[in-house]
């Protein structure tokens, strides 16, 4: 091992976590010229590893002790850990005993790529490791290392669903080596969170575990300085407030979903603003925005996500704003006022971006086609779109405090993570987090076979195409995945299946807590699942023994997204585990990506998108530019929120003692 960590037993339970020192623009331009020299990511050999080796035959000479024996073994190598760090000979006993707990719970043994994968995430790296290849249990192994040397080690995931899954699963292989397993919800009560973070192996959501912290930081408020944590580690002071005792180690599933994907927006802890009547000055805004037209009044960049009002827009705002006793007089704050109205009309779509339910406005992740419950968009956006849709404004609110994830799993001591597509983000994660990436091979051949992309002229057509291409393969008793990018989106391809007259099942925001009886069904022969952004969800289709013979599992995506990684992701989960599998893109030439991203190009291909021969070609140019462009626009915006959040932390140190 690269770094052999030691627990001081003097920390166990101590508010710990990296004091860094944020990098300097210097620094900055030194890693982006690192970065631009060094290959992104390195390839791993399992077969080269001695930790590997040396676990995998360990684990086979622990198979004739007794269930008795192998926690008393768990203990002796405690001690060793405790004493001597994660020394290579430690780390492959370790592994041993997890990899043997593993087989006696669940039948089966780790091959040894996912030994490998387990080595490298404890070493400090992110894994890229194909759909299917068994992260959940890879994970096992660096948690069993890391807490019997005396880390806390917090498994991250990206919903509830998934962290009660995982601990379920993994939960008796951790008791077996006398290790306790904690689970944390985001509807769980505080004063049982506390004890759920106390255990030696807590899984719990990115969201909710960077929450945690930040009410931590808020009820300890002036608790935190540098002078606090040395006069605690002296005198082992134990600090009963918080509900998180330390970021020493953390392994992340899903790696890239949660440390780029979700670090657009900073996670805000916000509390209720005293009313102002937004309620009518809102609604009033909508008016407004409503009477304004395109471009004369406003201009929409949609690559960017933003409008803009122009000269004559301005003009119209203020004459319309003039008779209101409460709006807000400034003209800047006018003129924020009215695009923000312009947004919630034009850029937030209802089945895409949010949904409503019982009355309440629900943010859609596009990552992951969830909703997020209780979080709302800011600067009175979230209220505009609830007038908008017709729903009882909430209370607005003001910002307490504030982290990104970019900053917030810097201050681990280490940390590691697994995903299916982490490469192609590589420089980024090295450049932000100072993680190196490497690919774990497969354990099977990938015999998955990609059938290319049909482009349709029309979004009607690409419906009727689908279910054309799902009806013919279903026919042959092989399972259907169809991924859609939107809620509205994919209720629009179960009328087709409906008026077509053929079966499928739903899985979208609306299904969440059915999706784990979905998802064990979708691998019959026949079955067809439509399903929004399989990426993140971390499910994987068992496919049944008839299933399979036919053929295994196909994967029809019906609009690419603006990251190719989360094409990946759907794409990924035909063929898996050396089965065999098959997938291909339907999509139409109006698609949103498209159209946001590269609007010249398809206005120019446009009338190509009906000749045969050339539809996939087309299909690829435009998949490539707007995907490039959405790319960029994404590292920008991810690149702006660090900086705004170092600034606003280093103004907030000034400010008060957190």
């Amino acid at each position: 091992m690269t770094r052999p960590w030691t627990i001081d037993e003097r920390l166990e339970g101590m508010i710990v976590e990296r004091a860094r020192k944020e990098p300097t623009a210097l620094d900055r331009a030194a890693a982006a010229l690192i970065g631009a020299i060094r290959p992104p990511w390195t390839r791993v050999t399992p077969k080269r590893s001695r930790i590997v080796r040396n676990a995998l035959k360990q684990a086979a000479r622990l198979r004739d002790l007794s269930d008795e024996h192998l926690p008393q073994k768990a203990d002796a190598l405690r001690m060793d850990l405790r004493r001597d760090g994660l020394t290579s000979a430690n780390v492959a006993a370790a592994f041993a005993l997890a990899i043997e707990a593993t087989r006696r719970i669940h039948g089966f043994v780790l091959h040894p790529v996912q030994v490998a994968g387990a080595e490298q995430i404890l070493t400090g790296n992110l894994c890229e490791m194909a759909t299917g290849e068994g992260k959940t249990v890879t994970a096992i192994l660096p948690a069993v290392a890391a807490a019997l040397a005396g880390a806390r080690v917090h498994v991250v995931t990206v919903n509830d669903y998934l962290a009660e899954r995982d601990s379920d699963e993994v939960r008796a292989v951790h008791a077996m080596l006398g290790l306790t397993v904690g689970l944390v919800k985001q509807d769980m009560p505080d004063g049982h969170k506390a004890g759920q973070y106390a255990a030696d192996i807590t899984y719990v959501t990115s969201q909710s575990l960077a929450f945690d912290y930040l009410r931590d930081r808020l009820d300890n408020a002036g608790q935190n300085s540098a002078a606090r944590h040395r006069v605690a580690s002296l005198f082992a002071t134990r600090t009963q407030t918080r509900r998180i005792p330390g970021l020493i180690f953390s392994i992340i599933d899903e790696a890239d979903s949660v440390l780029i994907d979700e670090a657009r927006t900073p996670l805000i802890i916000s509390g209720e603003a005293p009313d102002d009547g937004f309620g009518e000055i809102g609604g009033h805004a909508l008016a407004i925005a409503r009477s304004l037209k395109e471009p004369e009044h406003y201009a929409i960049d949609r690559a960017k996500g933003r409008i803009n009002l122009t000269d004559e827009g301005r003009d119209a705002a203020r004459a319309g704003t003039a008779d209101l006793p409460r709006m807000v007089v400034a003209l800047v704050a006018r003129d924020e006022l009215i695009e923000r109205a312009l947004s919630a009309l034009h850029l937030f779509q209802l089945g895409q971006h949010y949904i409503v339910t019982d009355g309440k406005v629900g943010i859609v992740d596009e990552s992951t086609g969830r909703v997020m419950p209780d979080r709302q968009w800011e600067h009175g956006l979230h209220q505009m779109i609830e007038i908008k849709e017709g729903c009882k404004p909430s209370a607005r609110r003001e910002t307490l405090t504030q982290i990104t994830f970019q900053r917030f799993f810097r201050k681990y001591l280490w940390f590691g993570g697994m995903s299916g597509t982490v490469t192609p983000v590589a420089r980024e994660i090295r450049s932000v987090y100072d993680l190196p990436v490497v690919r774990i091979p497969t354990h099977a051949l990938v015999r998955r076979r990609y059938m290319g992309a049909t482009l349709c002229p029309s979004a009607e057509a690409k419906w009727r195409r689908v279910v054309a291409v799902a009806k013919k393969i279903a026919a042959k008793g092989r399972p259907l995945l169809i991924g859609t990018r939107s809620v509205a989106a994919s209720e629009a391809l179960k009328a087709a299946f409906d008026a077509a007259g053929i079966a499928a099942t739903l899985l979208n925001a609306r299904q969440d807590k059915e999706e784990a009886e979905i998802i064990a069904n979708a691998g019959a022969p026949g079955q067809i699942t439509i399903a929004t952004n399989m990426a993140g969800r971390g499910t994987d289709i068992k496919l049944t023994a008839e299933a399979r013979k036919a053929g295994g599992l196909h994967v029809i995506l019906t609009e690419f997204h603006e990251s190719a990684r989360v094409d990946r992701q759907l794409f990924g989960r035909a063929g898996r585990q050396g089965d065999a599998g098959s997938c291909e893109a339907v999509v139409a030439i109006d698609d949103a990506l498209f159209h946001r991203f590269a609007p010249t190009m398809t206005r120019i291909l446009r009338h190509c998108a009906h000749w045969p021969g050339v539809q996939n070609m087309i299909a690829v140019l435009l998949r490539l530019a707007a995907q490039n462009r959405a790319g960029r626009n994404a590292a920008r915006a991810r690149l702006q929120t660090l900086r705004t959040d170092e600034k606003l932390e280093k103004s907030l140190s000034f400010a008060r003692p957190i």
